[in-house]
């Protein structure tokens, strides 16, 4: 059975935490899990050094004290 594994992060830009993410994300698919990344915004820099079988999704924050971004999160992991 595979499991499902969900990191909301605000996005990836080059950075030693996103770095991280990304190695630890691209070996999850090898051990049954099928990670998702929830952006909430738009910076994707390192998008492309992510493995095809991790699944990005973005539900950007319309403002700084946007509190509806909890429910559009909730929303897409009920999804």
């Amino acid at each position: 059975m595979i499991q499902k594994i969900v990191f909301v992060i605000h996005g990836l830009p080059v950075g030693g935490a996103e770095k991280f993410l990304i190695t630890l994300v691209n070996q999850l698919p090898q051990h049954a899990f099928e990670p998702h990344i929830i952006l909430l915004s738009q910076d994707e820099t390192l998008k492309h050094e992510l493995n095809t079988n991790v699944f990005v999704h973005k539900v950007i924050k319309r403002s700084r004290f946007d509190f509806s971004i909890t429910k559009r999160i909730k929303r897409l992991i009920d999804v």
